[in-house]
């Protein structure tokens, strides 16, 4: 039975692809605080011209990449488990930033579905909305699965009724774009090509 796309369905991971967020909240929030006290210490004895400058000048930097490091993987991985609604008015996706939120994305700002040339951990086809506006880590992921740059959400396998969902977003695509026939008649001829 196929969804109309008027109506509001969820769409989550499975139960067994919950646990594969769990480390990486963990390492985030174990490693976080640890680098800011270095990068704290580090910055302080910079400031201060302390005796040990030549040694904190490299590790200060190392710390910023650390952070770069320890902001972007954790996020890559918790974001490709997206939990997504649809409403008649757009798309509801479940995105991690510090703690879970719904961010709403309406369905003019919905552009397309890629298919990326990478295989998700179950060797299925990893498909990518592209959309407007979404977070940072979004775009870095549409860059990983080779759909271009700018942001997009992760469809793996991992996603209940993934098949389902591609059907109402394509659905809804299909209605954004006129056909040829009412383009060219919009402009005063008419084409059955």
């Amino acid at each position: 039975m196929k969804a109309k796309a008027d109506q509001e369905v969820e769409f989550r991971i499975y139960e067994k692809s919950r646990s594969v967020l769990v480390l990486p909240k963990i390492l985030f929030w174990l490693a976080f605080p640890l680098l800011s006290l270095v990068f704290l210490a580090n910055l302080i004895n910079i400031i201060s011209g302390g005796p040990e400058l030549d040694r904190a000048i490299p590790e200060f930097i190392a710390t910023c990449f650390g952070f770069l490091i320890v902001m972007s993987v954790p996020f890559q991985i918790i974001n490709q488990y997206n939990s997504i609604r649809t409403t008649k008015n757009g798309l509801y996706v479940n995105i991690y930033v510090f703690t879970h939120q719904w961010k709403f994305i309406p369905w003019e700002d919905v552009f397309e579905i890629k298919l990326s040339p990478l295989l998700d951990r179950w060797r299925n086809p990893v498909w990518v909305i592209k959309v407007k506006q979404l977070t940072y880590w979004h775009s870095l992921l549409s860059q990983y699965y080779r759909v271009n740059s700018g942001p997009g959400i992760v469809l793996t396998s991992d996603l209940r009724d993934r098949d389902r969902l591609l059907d109402i977003i394509d659905k809804r695509l299909s209605d954004k774009v006129p056909s040829k026939k009412k383009q060219n008649s919009t402009s005063g001829t008419v084409s059955e090509n």
